[in-house]
């Protein structure tokens, strides 16, 4: 189970070019498992304990018009 929010904005450059950038953090809740890959075997292990975690996503974009459709 996950929560996020976020925000973001454009920044227009001219007529036709703008910037995108935008943040989301999401809060990731339930139990971790752990993994280990030895040469010949694979540990899997499942904590005893629930904790909230999270991170953090950035995305920028640039987007450039190359038509007017609508």
């Amino acid at each position: 189970m996950a929560s996020q929010t976020g925000f973001g904005t454009h920044i227009n450059i001219n007529s036709k070019l703008d910037c995108s950038i935008s943040g989301q953090y999401m809060l990731d809740f339930g139990k971790e498992i752990h993994t280990e890959i030895e040469t010949d075997a694979i540990h899997i292990e499942k904590l005893d304990y629930s904790s909230p975690h999270g991170h953090l996503l950035i995305t920028m974009s640039f987007n450039y018009n190359f038509a007017n459709l609508w």
